[in-house]
């Protein structure tokens, strides 16, 4: 009798937005949708021959995302582009006893520095470095509970935490 596993993967961005000042202004950790298309990259690096890639993270400031929604085409949602680079900061994993990987090691969070005041609503990981195209593939997306708004100087740290379960 063959078992069936239910694999769940599951991700969680943690992100702590920090003033010119260098006082915590707000902070918000959420649950990551892992999306059709992240899923779909799992599997073929598992179990065909595809090549693992370089993850990168990005903002958003306005809609919904949804499951079927790739870095190509997210008609739900706007992404925020007022950092002061046109790179988006790259993600590095490292593996925890925990059955998870998350790219926290001795203060290596992706960081954002801000240069346009607006307001962030979530937050993605992708294989696409540039905001400038929709290259890449899209992993998934986190809404906050709330919209947060931020100004020049602001600075966003975010470690983002990938696992699974069955």
């Amino acid at each position: 009798m063959k078992t069936k596993l239910n694999l769940n993967l599951h991700s969680t961005h943690h992100v702590k937005c920090i003033g010119s000042d260098g006082v915590l202004k707000w902070e918000e950790k959420k649950t990551n949708l892992v999306v059709d298309e992240g899923l779909y990259f799992v599997l073929e690096c598992s179990f065909m021959d595809r090549d693992q890639e370089k993850w990168y993270c990005g903002m958003y400031e306005s809609g919904v995302p949804s499951a079927t929604d790739t870095m190509e085409a997210h008609p739900g949602w706007v992404e925020f582009l007022g950092y002061t680079t046109a790179r988006r900061p790259e993600c590095i994993f490292y593996e925890t006893p925990t059955r998870e990987i998350h790219n926290i090691l001795t203060s290596n969070e992706c960081q954002f520095m801000i240069a346009k005041a607006g307001t962030v609503v979530g937050a993605l990981l992708t294989t696409g470095e540039s905001t400038i195209t929709t290259d890449g593939i899209l992993y998934g997306v986190s809404a906050f509970q709330t919209p947060h708004d931020v100004i020049v100087g602001d600075s966003l740290l975010v470690t983002i935490t990938l696992g699974a379960t069955s």
